[in-house]
């Protein structure tokens, strides 16, 4: 039972450490040019841990443990945002910079699913929802980053 307390207790903490890192790399970012998501492996984790919570916390009483649930799923909403800006890219907390992609691909039989290329990283696919200029996607994409 201890291990389920701490689990209880260490999720929360993880999730506001992560949402600090997610603000900051949203800073770093600069002027937005277009919004969406990366779902992950890292989100599987977090959600296994919000049931463990779920669960922990309900012993001591429901209204609280909802009331968690539901700022944990809101938090793991606003970490898992990707934001392409004039300076990079925010993927899960994480922010990489202009320089480092090397290039992108819209992927075949999408309209909004973009597939970024990155020097010394895995490729990331971020689905793009809201875009903040005018243009399509490939001309946003094209002058984020060849200007």
């Amino acid at each position: 039972m201890s291990l389920l307390i701490f689990i209880g207790i260490a999720c929360p903490v993880i999730l506001l450490f992560r949402c600090f890192q997610s603000y900051q790399a949203k800073k770093e970012v600069g002027d937005i040019l277009l919004k969406g998501y990366r779902k992950g492996v890292y989100d599987v984790i977090i959600s296994f841990l919000n049931f463990v919570t779920f669960f922990t916390i309900f012993e001591y009483g429901w209204q609280y443990s909802f009331m968690l649930f539901l700022l944990i799923t809101a938090a793991l909403e606003y970490i898992s945002r990707a934001y392409l800006g004039e300076s990079g890219l925010k993927i899960n907390g994480k922010f990489i910079e202009k320089d480092q992609i090397l290039r992108y691909r819209v992927v075949e039989g999408s309209l909004n699913e973009v597939e970024f290329i990155i020097a010394g990283k895995d490729d990331v696919r971020v689905t793009f929802t809201k875009k903040t200029y005018s243009g399509g996607l490939e001309t946003v994409l094209h002058q984020f980053l060849y200007n």
